[in-house]
């Protein structure tokens, strides 16, 4: 991977990770002072950037023994150098602000597996549901299929023949109840608002109440 140094109006250098200057960082775990680094040891490109833009302090954001970020701070404009009073302080900051990081993504992984499951319980809802409807469809038609061939293929005589059309109509009639009961059940109602008298709600509750005490 490659770590950036960002700022919107800074066209910053990047470098990878397992860079000299990461590593030092991680080593630290805590505040960096600019004065403090070998430039001998450094990538010069990333020095002389230092250098312009008046680096004097690195505040890394460690979780564990991963580097997430850090954060270059400029010299104070009294030009005087941080205290080690500040830079723990700092430290501490950026550190806790690598365990919020961290925890915050751990919280929306979860959520995220929880949506996922979540949608897989209501695809396997839709699977069973498609099921049932498929096999409710699926005797009527057989019935249907077989009356019909019955009366294509064979002479029959008017009762019987007239007995497997009942059967035709009947499993017709019992395939569309099956339909309307489902898109009834798929169907969008719209919120209803009505008067209600909660008198009766109201003294079960108290009831309820009375009893508890």
């Amino acid at each position: 991977g490659q770590y950036k140094l960002w700022n919107k109006h800074v066209n910053a250098p990047s470098f990878p990770e397992h860079n000299s200057f990461i590593k030092h960082l991680i080593r630290a775990k805590s505040g960096v002072e600019f004065f403090d680094l070998d430039p001998e040891r450094f990538p010069k490109a990333l020095i002389r950037f230092f250098i312009e833009k008046k680096a004097a302090l690195f505040l890394p954001f460690i979780y564990e023994t991963e580097l997430l970020a850090f954060i270059v701070l400029s010299e104070k404009t009294n030009q005087k150098s941080h205290s080690q009073e500040e830079i723990e302080v700092l430290s501490i900051f950026s550190n806790e602000m690598a365990n919020t990081y961290v925890r915050n993504q751990m919280i929306d992984e979860m959520r995220e597996e929880e949506r996922r499951q979540s949608r897989m319980q209501r695809l396997a809802a839709i699977g069973q549901l498609t099921a049932g409807i498929a096999h409710e469809i699926r005797n009527p038609l057989n019935t249907i299929a077989t009356s019909a061939e019955t009366l294509i293929r064979r002479k029959l005589d008017p009762k019987s023949e007239s007995e497997l059309k009942s059967y035709i109509l009947e499993e017709t009639n019992r395939l569309n109840h099956i339909l309307n009961d489902f898109l009834e059940l798929s169907r969008i109602r719209q919120p209803q608002s009505r008067e209600i008298s909660v008198d009766s709600f109201l003294e079960k509750i108290a009831l309820d109440i009375q009893s508890q005490i």
